[in-house]
């Protein structure tokens, strides 16, 4: 079964509100992992297979939009990684891999670095419910899992979550406001 007819009334209608809808938590899901240009085609590439594939998109749409984006993604990235790879190969050229660090945000620096230290299917997991919005059953749909196993995946991601970031914070030396220091000195 191809694309809709483009004079299909219900199937323009279910694109628009799928866009509306979920557009921007997409875009968000995309531009948390690569640059602004690219989440922006990647978005376009994602709504283009939902129009080709209006008539199955299954119930829980935003975690099926954000697994299709999730697959674009990799998809981009593998690409993009052959083309470095061929590059360095035929011209001798010290090209470096795309970046797989987290994009930079306002968010503290102790939760991001313990958020770097997990596994990227850990990161993946947390973000998808933490930021990007998604309930339980939707970030399973994204994955391709099933919901319970989701959920055991996601209380272990949890789990070692927590364990990196009591580890983080037990590193960080502890500063005493000079107030403080002054009274404990008796000044």
């Amino acid at each position: 079964m191809g694309p809709p007819r483009k004079d299909d009334p219900a199937a323009r209608d279910r694109l628009a509100h799928l866009y509306e809808s979920h557009a921007g938590v997409v875009f968000g899901y995309l531009r948390r992992r690569t640059d602004q240009a690219t989440a922006e085609d990647l978005l376009t590439e994602v709504f283009l297979v939902a129009w080709s594939r209006i008539g199955q998109i299954p119930q829980h749409e935003v975690g099926w939009l954000c697994g299709v984006a999730r697959n674009l993604l990799a998809n981009h990235n593998r690409a993009n990684r052959r083309r470095e790879q061929h590059e360095m190969r035929n011209f001798h050229l010290e090209v470096p891999l795309a970046s797989t660090q987290m994009p930079e945000t306002s968010i503290d620096t102790d939760l991001m670095r313990a958020l770097q230290q997990l596994s990227s299917h850990d990161r993946e997991i947390l973000t998808l419910i933490a930021w990007d919005g998604l309930n339980n059953a939707e970030a399973a749909a994204a994955l391709g899992c099933r919901l319970a196993t989701f959920n055991v995946r996601l209380h272990r991601a949890r789990r070692r979550f927590a364990r990196h970031l009591a580890a983080t914070e037990k590193d960080r030396p502890i500063v005493v406001p000079q107030r403080r220091m002054q009274e404990a000195n008796g000044e």
